[in-house]
């Protein structure tokens, strides 16, 4: 059995901001547990805990070669996590007309980096088109959930399909929106080279 390598967290976050995959691989493995974990403890929905870690490392993605800047990498991962979480929570609650202060238990650190409104505007900018570019049923299916915070077998009823179709829908778009926004928004980071030097 092979010996897995050490993990030598500031070789790794170096690589990534030089391009490595393998090395942002890496990275997303060593964290990705503890802050699912988390996030499930807070939103109690395992899909929504998904797409809150996804959305995370795919700021760890964007914002790649500010992390050689980053002192304390995993604070800073968790402060993504938190401010990702807050959002799906704040947006999961207007959408279903509830009212009421947050969960007391989320302490949420302020995003006051100009450089993180920018990349947050360019990421809904690109979400958006690759939502967009999905087929028909794809794209009705991850509104539904992605966006109104709808179960599976009530979208299942809804479009008239079975649940597992739900399914199967949601993740094939997922996928597909994953990999657009990965690869639209590493062209648009590089238009904007001068600002990724500012830090979070």
């Amino acid at each position: 059995m092979a010996i897995q390598p050490a993990y030598k967290e500031r070789e790794f976050l170096l690589q990534i901001a030089e391009g490595s995959e393998q090395a942002f691989t890496r990275v997303f493995d060593y964290y990705r547990p503890n802050i699912y974990s988390t996030v499930l403890r807070i939103t109690g929905d395992c899909t929504l805990s998904e797409e809150i870690v996804q959305d995370t490392f795919l700021k760890v993605w964007i914002k790649r070669q500010t992390l050689p800047r980053i002192q304390n990498f995993a604070a800073w991962l968790y402060i993504v996590a938190q401010n990702h979480t807050y959002t799906a929570l704040r947006k999961s609650k207007r959408e279903k007309g509830q009212s009421g202060a947050m969960d007391s238990s989320i302490e949420l650190l302020p995003c006051v980096s100009a450089l993180n409104i920018l990349n947050e505007k360019e990421y809904i900018r690109v979400l958006n088109q690759a939502i967009k570019r999905l087929p028909v049923k794809q794209q009705q299916t991850y509104r539904l959930v992605r966006e109104q915070g709808l179960h599976r077998e009530e979208v299942a009823l809804m479009l008239q399909v079975s649940p597992e179709t739900v399914k199967a829908n949601l993740n094939l778009a997922t996928r597909s929106v994953r990999a657009f926004c990965v690869a639209n928004l590493d062209l648009a980071v590089l238009l904007i080279p001068l600002l990724l030097f500012s830090g979070f």
